[in-house]
Order: C-alpha cells, then structure tokens, then sequence
C-alpha cells in the first residue's frame, strides 16, 4: 500500500472529513424551515448604531483607558507640539528675511 503524500488539499480534506464525523456524531436536531425569518426578525427589533462623528468616537475611546486629566492633557501638548514642529520648518521657509533658531546650527564655517 502506497502512502499518499502529504498536502495542503490532502491534510484539508482530512480535516474536513474529522469535522463532518464529528458533528454526525452529536445529537442535534436540524433548524426549522423559518429559522432564517426568526433571525432575520430578531435583528430589526434590536436598535441599529447611528452614524458617530470622530469627536465622540474619540471621547469614547478616551473612556476606555480610563486615564485621568493630567495624561490627556500631556497627550494633548504632545500631538500640538508635534505638529507645530513640522508646521514651524513650512512657515519659517515663507519668508526670507526671518531669522530662526534652527539658523545656528547650520553654519557653513566660514569665520574658522
């Protein structure tokens, strides 16, 4: 007897025939003919999401780390911050006459 070898359809095929033993094996009756109208009637009686705006999804997501005040203010000052990094590069570069801070540091060594 030769032994087939081992694949990904033979190793599912095996797997599907241990599944349909198994459950043959159980005792269970077949649903009802209306078993997809109780279920379809059963989801229009439950009270279907509204549309949420991103300002209350965020509240709610703030609710669920149950964090204090003070975190989300630093998280706040943070993300401001960051942006404001990025922001500051774009403005600075609008006009030409402006002296910044960052100017310093690129000094091309002309005085040495």
């Amino acid at each position: 007897m030769k032994k087939e070898p081992v694949t990904l359809e033979n190793h599912l095929l095996r797997e599907d025939q241990e599944l349909r033993a198994l459950l043959s094996a159980r005792k269970c009756s077949e649903p009802g003919t209306d078993f997809v109208e109780r279920i379809m009637f059963a989801a229009r009686t439950l009270p279907q999401a509204s549309r949420q705006s991103v300002l209350s999804w965020v509240f709610r997501l703030c609710e669920e780390f149950h964090l204090r005040r003070p975190a989300y203010t630093v998280a706040a000052l943070f993300i401001v911050g960051f942006i404001m990094g990025f922001g500051g590069d774009m403005l600075e570069n609008l006009s030409s006459d402006s002296i910044g801070v960052q100017d310093g540091f690129y000094d091309d060594g002309g005085a040495l």
